[in-house]
């Protein structure tokens, strides 16, 4: 199971369609798992992975967000308990720099600490730097360590199509 998570307009669908390779049309929420989206079932080097999008609930009010964290940690035991550890991958749309996220805080909340479960920061958006995208990362991975994220590893991508 992979997870795709982040704040609301980090273009998550974006990164979704280049891991799977086509555009993907909009999905229900699944009802065996509440607050996920089952994305599609993709194949890589012989491995079969489920891609699930995370819906952000920072933005809600306090009460439907409480309700939302309280599915979202039921759906999330539930799914371990039937798959095992997932990957989480946390998307932040560049280019400019990181701000504290509440998605970030409330899912790892859910899930564990970075110690705990592989966490991945996904950073798309980063068509002005196609010569070296990961200098976005040596930038800013100080700046997203004093807002206490903490990742196993990065990517840095444009996810503009290949046109």
């Amino acid at each position: 199971n992979v997870f795709l998570f982040g704040e609301t307009r980090v273009d998550k669908r974006s990164i979704i369609d280049l891991l799977v390779g086509q555009n993907i049309i909009d999905t229900a929420l699944d009802a065996p798992y509440p607050m996920l989206k089952h994305i599609a079932n993709v194949t890589l080097r012989r491995r079969r992975f489920q891609l699930w999008e995370v819906p952000s609930i920072a933005l809600m009010g306090f009460l439907r967000r409480f309700v939302a964290k309280r599915r979202l940690r039921a759906s999330y035991r539930k799914m371990y308990r039937e798959g095992g550890t997932p990957l989480l991958l946390y998307c932040i749309r560049g280019p400019s720099a990181p701000t504290a996220s509440r998605d970030y805080q409330d899912f790892t909340d859910i899930v564990g600490s970075a110690n705990r479960v592989l966490i991945v920061a996904v950073v798309n958006g980063l068509e002005a730097s196609l010569t070296n995208m990961d200098d976005w990362w040596t930038k800013y991975e100080g700046a997203l360590k004093r807002l206490g994220m903490q990742f196993s590893n990065h990517a840095c991508i444009s996810s503009l199509p290949n046109d």
